[in-house]
């Protein structure tokens, strides 16, 4: 996610999602992802009777600051342009002033829309007549397999059938059930990546940063003041960060969030060692590579987060939940 938007924009982002959906477009990515965690929030909010007059001051109840709405790019696909042609008509008849411009850089957009006064948003446009449901077999995190669209005259949150995941291919029902169980986690901001490019690396710690617990990292997270009393991490008690080489445990509770590398994933139990998170990801951002090398020359490689999804969890039937706006 990013920075929070204030009212005004959300009114504006929100015109153009409606102008969309009315034009037969699907809206898909973390926009919905946002959608979803928002709408969560909100009526968890309405639901305590808090202010009204209060629901857009971020320094209010931050339990529940994911009401405001915190992501301002929004993706549109059409599959046929007489339904842009449509969507382009209602942005400019309600006064929204538009520039478009092809995307060079970006083989996924074919255009890109900003809305003048409102600079901060970035609107981008794909146009397909073939394979024509969003994400197109490709998605960074199992959360954003997420796509909106008009259905009978209502706007339906669903999971695509095109991820690229293995999900795309289980029966209605277990299919069903994986949608709702990864609804559950976007509540809690959690996920899982799925396919990573290089270029995914700052977006990922971003969204770390931003509060996200991602289940299948390349090495494990451990919260600051965890206990290592009665765990086969008490022997690195006395260890320094071989990164910042400040202390890693106080009282064999560590000082900061850890992370643990192992020299194999796959065989944790082997060959494995603490360190601070944040120095580690410093290390990573300067990489910017999803293949690198810890301090000790063990293989971090982010290929492997796929294998690594736990996907029998997903399919685990919760209590069914729909999303209907």
């Amino acid at each position: 996610m990013t920075g929070i938007l204030d009212e005004n924009s959300y009114k504006i982002l929100t015109m153009i999602e409606k102008f969309a959906l009315e034009s037969n477009g699907t809206i898909w990515g973390r926009y919905v992802t946002a959608k979803l965690l928002q709408g969560h929030f909100s009526n968890i909010y309405y639901n305590l009777d808090l202010p009204i007059d209060k629901f857009w001051d971020s320094s209010f109840h931050p339990e529940t600051i994911e009401r405001i709405f915190r992501y301002e790019e929004l993706s549109i696909c059409f599959t046929k342009v007489n339904n842009y042609d449509k969507f382009y008509s209602k942005c400019k008849k309600n006064n929204i002033t538009i520039s478009i411009k092809v995307d060079e850089d970006d083989e996924e957009s074919d255009l890109m829309m900003s809305i003048v006064e409102h600079p901060e948003l970035k609107i981008n446009i794909i146009l397909r007549s073939m394979d024509p449901e969003p994400p197109f077999g490709k998605v960074l995190f199992l959360c954003d397999g997420f796509i909106m669209h008009n259905v009978n005259n209502k706007t339906i949150i669903e999971y695509s059938r095109n991820t690229g995941t293995m999900f795309d291919h289980l029966p209605d029902k277990k299919f069903k059930i994986v949608e709702n169980n990864i609804i559950a986690n976007i509540y809690q901001k959690k996920t899982a990546v799925f396919i990573m490019d290089d270029e995914d690396i700052e977006i990922l710690y971003k969204f770390i940063n931003d509060g996200w617990k991602i289940s299948n990292l390349p090495y494990s997270v451990f919260p600051m003041n965890y206990d290592i009393t009665d765990t086969e991490l008490i022997k690195f008690n006395t260890n320094n960060c071989p990164i910042c080489f400040e202390k890693i445990f106080k009282d064999n509770k560590s000082t900061q969030e850890l992370a643990v590398i192992y020299r194999d994933i796959y065989n944790p139990e082997t060959i494995y060692y603490p360190i601070h998170h944040s120095c580690f990801i410093e290390n990573i951002l300067h990489e910017n590579s999803k293949y690198l090398y810890c301090p000790y020359r063990f293989t971090i490689n982010f290929d492997n987060c796929k294998k690594m999804i736990n996907y029998d969890y997903y399919m685990l039937n919760s209590i069914k939940q729909k999303y209907i706006l």
